[in-house]
This record gives C-alpha cells, structure tokens and sequence, in this order.
C-alpha cells in the first residue's frame, strides 16, 4: 500500500494546496487578527454590543473559513477519486480567490503609488494651495460591521458532498448522512 504523502499528489493538488495557504496565510489570517485586536480593545473598554459584534464577526469569519477550506479539500479528494471534469471547475470557482485577492492588493498599491507620484510632481502652488486649504474632513466617523452569513458556502459544500455521495465516493459524517 503507497503511503499518502504530499509528494505523491498530482502537480494540480500540489499547486492548490500550495494557492490555498497562501492565501489564507497572507489574506485571511491578517484579517482575524484585526477583528481579534478589536474585538480585544472592545473587551477591555467594557463595550458590551462591541464585544458581542466583535465575538460574532470572528466567529463566522472562522466558519466561512473552515467551510470554504473544507469544500476546497472535499472537492480535491472527488476530482483524484472520481476524475470528472466537474469537480476541476468546482475546485476552480473555489480557488478563483487565491487569484482575484493578491491582484486586488497589487491593484490598490499601484493606485497609492500613482497617487504619491502626482502628489510629488504637483507644482510648488498648487502644493501650497492644496496645504492652505486641505480637504474637508467629516467631524463624524461611523464605525460599519458587516457580518456575513455564510450560507452560499455552506450550501456548496453539501452540493459537492452530495455529489461525492452519488458517486459513491466514500464520506462518513453522522449529520449529512442523516440528511441525505
């Protein structure tokens, strides 16, 4: 019996390990870490809603996390089992991600270094004109939450576990079972 070991993976499930995390390292994790400071400095300011706001958006950031990198590792297993192209497009939609996101942060630094280029080349009176009279700030900051549900996810991952069921791949899990 071969032993399973990353090496003896397909190059394809080699790259989307790889792109998977990757991606959750450099995009997903900085943002926990933002939303635990918060959620921290909300604690110790004795905050409730900021707390509870703080609590929830961890929460399903880490759901929608563990659900998207488990529909990533289902749909991989399917594609090496099974061997249908449509587990290939899937597992593609489910890495468009790992592309769209860096392109997203390099589009944004190449628009603040276009920014800090013009601000150099501005001619010296339109610098002292732009210093004399600076934007208007607004004097109110409104701090936004959004939480998102992650139910499309969830919805594709039992899609792809049903799937993976009608083609008699073989999935134990007490709860889908029960459902499917």
């Amino acid at each position: 019996m071969k032993k399973e070991t990353i090496r003896n993976l397909p190059r394809w499930a080699q790259v989307a390990g790889v792109l998977t995390l990757t991606y959750l390292v450099f995009f997903e994790l900085p943002g926990l870490w933002a939303i635990s400071g918060w959620t921290w400095g909300n604690i110790r300011a004795g905050r409730f809603a900021g707390i509870l706001a703080g609590l929830g958006q961890l929460v399903l950031t880490l759901t929608g996390i563990a659900i998207w990198a488990s529909s990533v590792v289902l749909c991989g297993r399917a594609l090496l089992f099974s061997g249908k192209k449509a587990y290939a497009f899937l597992l593609a939609f489910l890495l468009i991600c790992t592309v769209t996101a860096p392109m997203r942060y390099i589009t944004q630094q190449i628009a603040y270094a276009n920014l800090q280029r013009q601000l150099r080349e501005m001619p010296e009176g339109q610098k002292e004109q732009f210093a004399a009279h600076p934007p208007r700030r607004p004097t109110v900051v409104v701090a936004k939450i959004n939480l998102a549900f992650p139910v499309g996810p969830a919805l594709l991952f039992m899609a792809i576990w049903f799937m993976c069921k009608a083609d008699g791949m073989p999935l134990k899990n007490k709860f889908l079972d029960r459902i499917g």
